[in-house]
């Protein structure tokens, strides 16, 4: 039994409650002295975890399962870990021996430790005046397990001072005061962590910035973040922001200008603005996001000539193996964005672009309004937008494709992620984008409050009660009003080496839902470009992305799993790392999990 990493596990550690633990264990029989041994059979091993003494209950009907010799197998405790206790997970082994049965059991201890340091402080304190004229107070909020715990903070990355905090598991009230006198002018940082000081286990650590009044002070950029790290910054002037994959990760930032009341603050990374605010005194902006790939970030937060820099570093889980599909034509993620930007009416792909239409760029606490809304637009009260280009954007065109990518012969997908919210006409078409053909047919993209349909333009006519009755043929499902909802369609090509060639493939939630054949039907000449309206009910979208190609169901899956936001399942949603657990087939080394096929074979029925 090792770490995830193949490296041997202490008798016991410490963790901080809500990091991960993942393990390796692998099996085999042999003599004491480390000799080979034939002749066994039955190798079977099965995992439990254990709340102090006592074996949970998603494990006390575990059962022994058939393992092969030698091969590495890994568990995955981090969801079972719930609470600030000991916790034990064992391994058990046995097999048929001459008659006998061998067994054997591996152990790896852990307890977790809540340790919490939050405030309520804001990156735009002090700006008002034109920076700090006095000592000042940051108040935070400290909570963990029992035993000594204090608070560290230092100023400018000088010497740490220590707060000292109750030994009890309560909620404790701090004030760390920085002085006046050892700031500078201009930028100053406060650091800050609290530690339980038994298992050595920290808080997240907090990066602030404060502005010093003085004269020399004509703009200031504010910064402020709070991550898991081990400690300070090692350079407290260029900050690095310790973020995790799959997760979402912020910053939040404001501005000072002394010849304006409102400051344009800029966001920039890797050499693009990726965010501009009109920020008035004492207001903050915020950008984040959640990193699927793990390559280091470089982001600069700008106010006039006072910049600020921070690298944003990103912990991978290898454990994980669900990737987002390349070479998107353009992505639309509505994640972080905000009404108070200079510009919120810019949202850029490339050179795709979402043209809107009576939007507020407002939406008070209770989502009244239109605009930048909990991650995702909002559009209500008959707004609406467009996907467009220099010269239009018609995705279902062949003759606007570039050479060598039109649908027939390399594919399409389209994925749209949405919800709707106020229904008053569930056949209100919110999402659309239709042609026409000779015979007036519809055929295209329509999705409703309660449906998401693909029309092939054939049409069938029944009579009903004396009337005639016209029914569209499409491709599609009809889904509960307000639900959460990512519809993925798949256009594949006219191809030999496809085995899906000219089907329309129509997935829900990464998991295909129909499918009906486009050859003979759809044209992939329409004129229209992809519209998104409100007249019926509010449209919330999540995101928008599409491809010059068509993706494999392994694909859409993947792309579905990763674009969750957070690792672990949440507000009864599921995480990443459930998703992607869930739809595995392979064992470690690569080997098919018949138990794993097939129950994925029973979940994806219509395959």
């Amino acid at each position: 039994l090792t770490d995830s990493g193949g490296a041997g596990l202490p008798a016991s550690q410490y963790l901080a409650l809500g990091s991960g633990f993942v393990v390796k264990y692998s099996v085999g029989v042999g003599t004491a002295g480390g000799g080979t041994v034939d002749g066994y059979s039955d190798l079977k091993a099965r995992v439990i975890v254990k709340r102090g003494s006592t074996v949970i209950s998603e494990f006390q009907d575990a059962e022994f399962v058939g393992v092969t010799a030698g091969q590495s197998y890994t568990f995955d405790a981090s969801p079972y870990l719930k609470d600030a206790t000991a916790y034990t997970v064992q391994v058990e082994a046995q097999a048929t021996y001459q008659g006998g049965t061998l067994m054997k059991t591996a152990t790896a201890k852990v307890t977790m430790v809540a340790m919490e340091l939050e405030t309520t402080y804001s990156a735009g304190n002090g700006l008002a005046d034109g920076g700090y004229k006095n000592d000042v107070n940051i108040p935070f909020t400290a909570k963990g397990t029992s035993g000594e715990k204090n608070i560290y903070y230092r100023i400018n990355g000088g010497q740490a001072f220590t707060l000292g905090l109750s030994a009890g598991s309560g909620v404790q009230q701090k004030n760390v005061t920085i002085p006046l006198a050892q700031m500078q002018e201009g930028t100053n940082v406060v650091e800050a962590y609290a530690q339980h000081e038994n298992s050595g286990v920290v808080s997240r650590v907090h990066y602030i910035t404060l502005l010093k009044a003085g004269g020399g002070v004509t703009a200031y950029a504010g910064l402020m973040f709070s991550h898991r790290a081990a400690g300070f910054q090692r350079d407290w002037k260029h900050p690095v922001l310790e973020a995790e994959q799959f997760t979402a990760w912020n910053f939040t930032y404001a501005g000072y200008d002394r010849d304006a009341y409102t400051a344009r603050v800029k966001v920039t990374g890797q050499g693009s603005v990726v965010k501009e605010d009109l920020l008035q005194r004492g207001e903050t902006g915020s950008y984040g996001r959640t990193n699927v790939n793990v390559e280091p970030l470089d982001y600069r937060v700008s106010c006039g000539d006072a910049v600020l820099e921070v690298q944003v570093n990103t912990t991978s889980h290898p454990d994980i193996e669900a990737t987002l599909a390349p070479d998107a034509v353009c992505t639309f993620d509505a994640f972080g964005r905000s009404n108070t930007e200079n510009n919120p009416a810019s949202w850029v792909s490339g050179d795709k672009r979402m043209e809107f239409r009576d939007v507020l760029w407002s939406v008070n606490e209770y989502g009244a309004g239109s605009g930048w809304h909990k991650d995702r637009l909002l559009l209500a009260g008959g707004a609406g937008m467009t996907l467009t280009a220099d010269g239009g954007y018609r995705p279902f065109n062949e003759a606007d494709k570039p050479e060598g990518f039109a649908i027939r012969d390399v594919g399409m997908t389209l994925e749209i992620e949405y919800s709707t919210a106020n229904v008053t006409d569930t056949d209100a078409e919110l999402i659309t984008c239709l042609g026409q053909l000779d015979n007036g047919n519809r055929y295209g993209l329509i999705v409703t409050p309660e449906e998401a349909k693909f029309l092939t333009g054939v049409v069938t006519e029944a009579m009903d009660a004396g009337q005639v009755l016209r029914y569209e043929d499409s491709v599609g499902t009809k889904f509960q009003p307000g639900t959460n909802i990512r519809i993925t369609y798949v256009f594949y090509p006219n191809v030999q080496t496809n085995e899906q060639r000219t089907l329309i493939g129509f997935y829900v939630n990464g998991e295909e839902s129909a499918a009906s054949k486009w050859l003979d039907k759809v044209n992939f000449d329409i004129q229209s470009q992809l519209e998104f309206k409100s007249a019926g009910a509010d449209l919330n979208v999540k995101s928008v992305r599409i491809y010059n190609k068509a993706l494999t169901s392994d694909e859409v899956l993947n792309n579905y799993i990763v674009d969750r936001n957070h690792l672990e399942d949440a507000d009864g949603e599921p995480g990443v790392r459930s998703l992607d657990e869930d739809n595995r087939v392979l064992n470690e080394g690569d080997t098919v999990s018949m138990e794993k096929l097939m129950g994925l074979m029973k979940k994806r029925r219509n395959s």
